[in-house]
Order: structure tokens, then sequence, then C-alpha cells
């Protein structure tokens, strides 16, 4: 396969050949966990001379230079300056990889011109999550939204939900707080079930007394329904069986001594120790890409099934699933995890105008288990004005025959 036929190319510039393999075969094992069926047909790593190489070749041909997302690894040496300046004077994608957090290092590793830049820390325990997904996310791949729900009991753990709150808010994470997110004069329900639906995962404090809790046990019946990916943190004093059947479930277990404890203070108040609030926030940066995967594969799995119905033989490719028939054009849903925004619906449109599709076989595809009844009467305004539509997954029979 010619490189321009590979759609995600990673360039690596820079001091990156001590860590550039592992970095590939992480971004091609999670591309494979995001339902791209051999990624090495899709993915490709490019080196400086390759990228050189190409940029003479479309100077001479008038081609334009193809879309790549570039590591550059920073040293004091400053290698590779030159393709550098040329990668941001593109306005390619950029992840400048230094050694340590200090603006001392950025300034001696990063040639002044990007040094500005978000920076990939190699101190930090789980930098090479970081750039995979980061990675993941340049190519929509793993959508950029990082959301993480919260599920706990207040009487049991309010200040350690507070605590987490506050951790991976500091790493990126648009985390869902039941007390910090749901406003006064809100159907509080609706926005737990709506705001679960639209997270990539679920962070369960299986305290001792979760199980009393009604909402926690439908906040855990609607991950399932989505295939929400749950990390749980048990407490020393609680069975160690799960207690919810889900296919994606892995969990830390509390020590007594890491659950830190104030005299005279309630077990809602007590606090966790940093150290492992560290290893809850790496694990949930692990989790989240396999996650958000296993939703894909689920909405997959469910379309192909009622594709089959209808005689229509399905395709899978990364974020989308063609659909064949015997006569005429292949019908196309782009898949949406969450719940689908007028980012996705201006996405698909663009592809719509690149490869010449009619909106009447092209369509976004969700499930809106959940969703609030708000949200879905925007989508519905949005499908009736927009020469793209959302197809909810209640309604995909209806689409697949051509009547919807």
């Amino acid at each position: 396969m010619s490189p321009s036929r590979h759609a995600y190319n990673v360039l690596f510039l820079g001091a990156a050949d001590s860590w550039r393999t592992e970095i590939w075969k992480s971004f091609l094992r999670k591309g494979r966990s995001l339902g791209i069926n051999n990624p090495e047909t899709w993915m490709r790593l490019w080196l400086p001379q390759e990228f050189a190489n190409h940029l003479e070749q479309c100077r001479q041909t008038a081609a334009p230079i193809l879309l790549l997302a570039v590591v550059y690894g920073g040293h004091s040496s400053r290698p590779d300056q030159d393709l550098l300046q040329t990668v941001m004077r593109l306005g390619l994608p950029l992840f400048p990889v230094v050694s340590r957090n200090d603006l001392q290092i950025i300034q001696a590793e990063l040639p002044k011109e990007c040094q500005d830049y978000q920076c990939v820390f190699q101190d930090e325990s789980n930098w090479r999550q970081r750039l995979v997904n980061g990675l993941l996310e340049t190519f929509s791949l793993l959508r950029d939204k990082r959301k993480v729900f919260l599920s706990y009991k207040r009487d049991d753990s309010a200040a350690i939900a507070e605590q987490l709150f506050d951790a991976l808010n500091r790493r990126g994470y648009d985390v869902f707080l039941d007390t910090a997110e749901v406003v006064p004069s809100t159907p509080f329900q609706i926005q737990l079930m709506h705001q679960l639906m639209d997270s990539d995962l679920l962070l369960l404090l299986d305290s001792p007394n979760l199980g009393q809790s009604e909402w926690v046990q439908k906040e855990l019946q609607q991950a399932k329904e989505h295939g929400i990916g749950i990390l749980r943190l048990r407490w020393p004093e609680v069975d160690e069986s799960p207690n919810q059947d889900n296919s994606f479930m892995k969990s830390i277990d509390l020590t007594p001594s890491q659950r830190i404890a104030t005299p005279g203070h309630t077990p809602r108040e007590h606090r966790l120790d940093p150290l492992l609030v560290a290893t809850l926030a790496d694990a949930v940066e692990e989790m989240r890409a396999q996650g958000v995967g296993l939703r894909f594969l689920k909405l997959y799995g469910y379309c192909r099934d009622r594709a089959r119905k209808w005689n229509l033989t399905p395709e899978t490719l990364p974020n989308e699933i063609r659909l064949h028939a015997k006569t005429g054009s292949p019908r196309r849903l782009r898949v949406v995890t969450g719940r689908p925004e007028s980012q996705n619906y201006h996405d698909l449109f663009l592809i719509m105008a690149k490869c010449s599709l009619s909106p009447e076989n092209t369509a976004l595809f969700y499930n809106g288990s959940g969703m609030d009844p708000r949200w879905r009467s925007h989508l519905d305004w949005l499908n009736h004005e927009l020469p793209v539509r959302a197809v909810e997954q209640n309604s995909l029979d209806r689409w697949l025959r051509g009547t919807s």
C-alpha cells in the first residue's frame, strides 16, 4: 500500500529512538482495541528521511502534503530542526516530548519556536499513555472530551469523591460529580443518566454502603447498557466479588493505610493517600481508550446484526460501518459514542462533501438510552435543519429500510 493510502500517519522527529518503537506498538494496539482490523493497513510510522523525501516529491509534483501527527523527541542537541520548522509552518499537529516538567529543561531541549506548545513530560508516570491517547484524539479515533463519571455514596466517601474530582480535572478530564455539576431546578436523575451515557469511564467508589443507593444501582445498569467500562476502588470492608456484571471492569483495592482519617471526622470526610490518587488517575488514562473501543464494538455489533436482517453486507472501517446492498450505493454510518454534538454533524458533512456521499445514504449512529429529552429535541432540530442526520439505535431499522 502506498503512503497516501494510509489514513493515520505519525512522524517521529528528534531524539525519539529509545522509545519510538514502544509508542508505535502501543498506538497500533490501541487502534486494534478501537475496532480497527489490521491497523498496519491504516497506520504508518514515518521517519525523518521519509518525510524529507515526501516533501521533495510534493514540491516536484505539486501534490498536497499528507496529514501527519508529529512527535518530536526533545534533546539538548535539538536534532531535525529544519524539518521541525517545516512541520510548524504547515500547521501539523505537534507533540513535543521532553525529559522533565521544568521550564529550564523545556528551553534546553526544544527549539524556541515550539517551546510554547503543550509538552509531554517523561518524568510523569503515564506519559506514554497520554502521548498515544493524544495521537488517537488527533485522528478522531478517540474523542477529545475525556469524560469520567464519579459514582459514589455521599455518606461514605464525599470527601474522596471531591479529591478525585479535583485531581482528574487537573489532568485535563471533564469529571461529572453530582454535587458540583447538577444545578438547582434541574431534574436530578435525568442529568445523572444523561451525563453517564456521555462518559468514557465510570469511576466507582465501592464503599460499604454503596449497595444501599438506588441511584448507584441505576448508574451501574446504565453503564452496562452502553458498555461503559468501570474502574472500581474497593473498600476493604466490601466483599471481593464485583457487585455488577460488566464486560470491562478493573478493581483496585483500598488498604486501611491508604485512607487518611482525621480524628473526630466521619468516614465521608476521609481522604486518600496522594500516591493512590495518582495510581487511580493513571488507571483512568490507561482504561479510557479501551473503554471507548468496547463501546464502538458494541455499537458495531448491533449495527451488523440489524443490517444482515435487511440483507445488507456490513463492512467495518475506522469510526464507521459501510452497508453494501446487491444493487446501488453502499450506506454509511459514522459511529458516535456518547451524545452526538454539532461538531459530529460538521465532521460528517465535510466527509460527505469530500467523498460525494448522498445525505439519504449517510448518517451518524448512536445509542440514546438515558439521554436528556431536551438534548434529544435539539438533535431532532439539527436533523431537520441540516443536510446531515443522526440515527438513534432504536430507529436504525427504519433508516435501514429507507422509511425514516
